[in-house]
């Protein structure tokens, strides 16, 4: 990180990118751990997603704590998930027929068609939600944070973010319960 900061010309940047990593360093690593099998990949994770995040930092600049954790966080994982391609591309390994399984059936086709329905309903709920309940809500469920970690990170009492998630939870409920209730009328 350190050999990065030093090619950034712009004193100011690179203070901003030294105070964004240090503040934001145990998180980096904390969601590229989650993705990667040591902690060597880990760091080279989060060196990837300073980078990625330096390109981005006039955006940076124009966000709250909450919306620093929430964009970093993805951020990372997205460098993660880079890093897994790039290592599943370059093993080889062969795949029995077995590893298929059986051929789905119709009512097996059924039912993940109507999971899928029910997966867009709540993720368009959730896409409605006001930003500090979307954020929150996101880092709780894809980041698997628990509310003291995205307290910590977000420099938030963790009694908000309990609020922030309750209220997050209801209104995805009341959104895809609506939603359905339309859908119905509509099929009637």
């Amino acid at each position: 990180m350190l050999s990065f900061l030093m090619t950034i010309g712009n004193e100011e940047d690179r203070a901003f990118m030294a105070a964004l990593y240090t503040k934001h360093k145990q998180l980096m690593l904390c969601v590229a751990r989650k993705y990667t099998n040591n902690h060597a990949d880990a760091e080279d994770v989060v060196s990837e997603s300073c980078i990625a995040l330096y390109r981005n930092i006039a955006v940076l600049r124009t966000l709250d704590d909450l919306c620093h954790c929430y964009y970093i966080a993805s951020a990372v994982k997205r460098k993660a998930l880079d890093l897994l391609g790039m290592v599943k591309r370059h093993q080889k390994y062969c795949v029995s027929l077995e590893a298929f399984g059986d051929v789905a059936s119709s009512a097996s086709i059924e039912k993940n068609f109507i999971l899928r329905e029910e997966v867009a309903r709540v993720l368009q709920a959730v896409e409605q939600l006001p930003v500090k309940e979307r954020i929150v809500l996101k880092l709780k469920y894809e980041f698997d944070m628990d509310c003291a970690e995205i307290a910590k990170y977000a420099k938030l009492s963790q009694e908000s973010i309990y609020k922030y998630l309750s209220r997050a939870r209801e209104k995805v409920r009341a959104a895809v319960c609506e939603a359905k209730e339309e859908e119905n009328h509509v099929q009637r």
